[in-house]
């Protein structure tokens, strides 16, 4: 076993004892968080269990190999996630990138993730997180900050329950 292995297996059991990461989600990570115009604030977060599962994305130093999923499929499976939550189907890609995962500012070698943007609306937009082995991470409410009922409009709805745009 190299030493990045053993850091990496050293950092998820750490995890596991912590009990939670950032008193949030137990023996998680958070990958990405985003306040819709509804005021809405989602939280993405990988059970550590999950990040062993992951493919990894290696790099020398000076040759980087292709990611094990390619940014045009992860586009792809972005796209269909944010339409199944209401966003339309020709939403235009606003924002792209692939972040290094990290537990408490420590990077967890190799491995990464893809969040991608959409348009979902006026001066709003719908975020889906993309995992190199093709699945996607559903977001949680974090603390909701409405104040009308015009707020309610929501396209990043609970698993199973999309709402359509008004």
């Amino acid at each position: 076993m190299n030493t990045k292995s053993i850091s990496l297996v050293f950092t998820i059991l750490l995890a596991y004892f912590a009990g939670s990461v950032n008193g949030q989600e137990p023996n998680s990570i958070l990958l990405h968080s985003h306040t819709r115009r509804s005021s809405v604030n989602y939280e993405w977060w990988l059970p550590l269990s999950k990040i062993n599962q992951l493919p990894n994305w290696k790099s020398d130093g000076t040759n980087v190999d292709e990611p094990p999923l390619s940014p045009g499929a992860a586009v792809r499976i972005a796209r269909k996630w944010a339409v199944s939550k209401g966003a339309p189907k020709n939403a235009r890609l606003q924002r792209f990138y692939i972040k290094l995962l990290d537990w408490e500012g420590t990077l967890l070698p190799y491995k990464c993730c893809y969040i991608i943007s959409f348009e979902a609306g006026l001066l709003d937009t719908i975020d889906c997180v993309v995992l190199m082995d093709g699945s996607t991470v559903e977001p949680r409410r974090a603390t909701e900050k409405r104040e009308s009922p015009d707020n309610d409009r929501d396209h990043a709805a609970p698993p199973g329950k999309a709402q359509p745009a008004k």
